[in-house]
């Protein structure tokens, strides 16, 4: 599962690392940070704090929380050090203790852990990805793909630093796979209407068409074999 060698310089996907603050933004009980910029006749008025680039100011704003492990989400290309320039964020999503009723339930639990193919037809936790026991941490985890957070490429290097794990190739690329099939599965609704796979219909766009040498060099890979 776990790599016996972690490299240091750099985030991959599948990474697991600690003392992440995961928001949990209500919107209605969200607090934005105001600074006093008049008063008069007892009232006073106020406005919220912005930072960041003039550009593109955000929000300072109060909001619910918690500090727990997390996996990077975001594939190895997307969160590699050595981007220039790199992207203005990445994401992670929160890494969970195994559920009693998952663990008192065999069936359950087994197919849990043997991170099933979610294309297998067989059933599978498409939502998480088993990790089993974690390095430094206590108890047996998964991933959970629907609670994901948005980090700034600006704490880039604190996420690195917390990093306790890394997954093996193999185990890395379930996790793209698991990861992939869980936010592009299709709804009932689209099923039903004939949109599982929209690139297959009559009236979808066309595919751009490809300059000769392309073409030709397409070909060749399909006669070949190489495509």
């Amino acid at each position: 599962m776990f790599s016996q060698a972690i490299d240091r310089g750099t985030l991959k996907q599948g990474d697991i690392v600690r003392h992440i603050v995961f928001p949990i933004a209500r919107l209605n009980s969200t607090r934005l940070i105001s600074k006093v910029v008049g008063a008069a006749d007892g009232k006073v008025s106020v406005e919220a704090v912005l930072e960041g680039d003039p550009k593109r100011p955000y929000h300072i704003a109060q909001v619910q929380g918690t500090h727990v492990p997390c996996a990077v989400l975001s594939q190895c290309c997307d969160v590699d050090s050595h981007q220039n320039p790199p992207p203005h964020s990445f994401v992670l999503c929160k890494v969970v203790p195994i559920p009693a009723r998952i663990k008192q339930h065999r069936p359950s639990y087994e197919t849990l852990t043997a991170n099933a193919d979610p294309y297998g037809g067989a059933r599978a936790y498409i939502q998480n990805f088993w990790l089993g026991e974690i390095p430094g941490l206590q108890g047996e985890y998964m991933a959970d793909y629907s609670q994901v957070m948005t980090a700034s490429w600006a704490d880039y290097a604190a996420v690195l630093d917390g990093k306790v794990a890394e997954l093996d190739d193999l185990h890395r690329a379930i996790f793209r796979v698991k990861a992939g099939a869980h936010f592009g599965r299709a709804a009932k609704e689209d099923v039903e209407a004939g949109y599982e796979d929209p690139f297959r219909r009559s009236d979808s766009p066309a595919a751009p068409r490809l300059r000769y040498l392309e073409r030709l060099s397409r070909a060749f890979r399909l006669v070949t074999g190489k495509d």
